[in-house]
């Protein structure tokens, strides 16, 4: 987008900060009743197909929230701040979005998850960025016309107060399910060395991509 400076000095002003993502195409936002939530997987000798990758995480969320007697459809939301083939919506409201990337030896299938707060808030922060960052300006890409109505976040949709936390023991519970083990959610000592060196990294790129 021509302006985008204009669009992260908005973002800025709203006290948000602005990371550029290693995965999907468009905008999301984080807050405090978001939950973004990543799962790698090894490759296997022939590779993962992109479709597999986008089914298990699908079958996880679903999984996560079998009792909550609603149907969670995968499919393109149009106008959502992220439209994407794997959008995750109730009654044709978005909900969460997937995305995923290679990496060297597997692929990383992320989700952000909105579980509570204001959709309609951050659909109009983000409908308000890609203006002010010029969207129309270009035609190389398309950006959405991000419609508020079509967002929404699963404690709405479910008619539920669903919390961070209970999310995270809906994931629990199901990881215990398929994997035959509660899986830590910790990160080992050698993870712990190699933490500061990676954040660097990313430290680094995303101030390269923003210069």
């Amino acid at each position: 987008m021509p302006d985008i400076d204009k669009g992260i000095a908005f973002l800025q002003e709203q006290g948000y900060r602005v990371v550029v993502r290693n995965s999907g195409g468009l905008a999301v936002v984080l807050d405090s009743g978001v939950l973004n939530l990543s799962m790698v997987l090894p490759d296997a000798e022939r590779g993962i197909a992109i479709e597999r990758g986008y089914e298990t995480m699908f079958t996880l969320i679903k999984d996560m929230f079998v009792d909550c007697n609603e149907v969670i459809e995968a499919k393109e939301i149009v106008n959502s701040y992220c439209p994407g083939s794997y959008d995750l919506s109730i009654r044709g409201k978005k909900f969460a979005g997937i995305s995923q990337r290679r990496m060297a030896k597997g692929v990383a299938v992320q989700i952000y998850l909105a579980i509570e707060g204001d959709q309609t808030t951050r659909s109009e922060l983000i409908r308000d960025f890609y203006a002010i960052s010029g969207k129309d300006k270009q035609t190389k890409y398309t950006f959405p016309d991000v419609d508020s109505t079509v967002m929404g976040s699963l404690s709405d949709l479910m008619k539920n107060d669903i919390s961070i936390n209970e999310t995270l023991v809906r994931l629990f519970n199901s990881l215990r399910h398929y994997a035959g083990e509660l899986v830590s959610g910790t990160l080992t000592p050698e993870e712990l060395d190699l933490f500061p060196a990676y954040y660097e990294r990313l430290i680094a790129r995303n101030d390269k991509v923003l210069a």
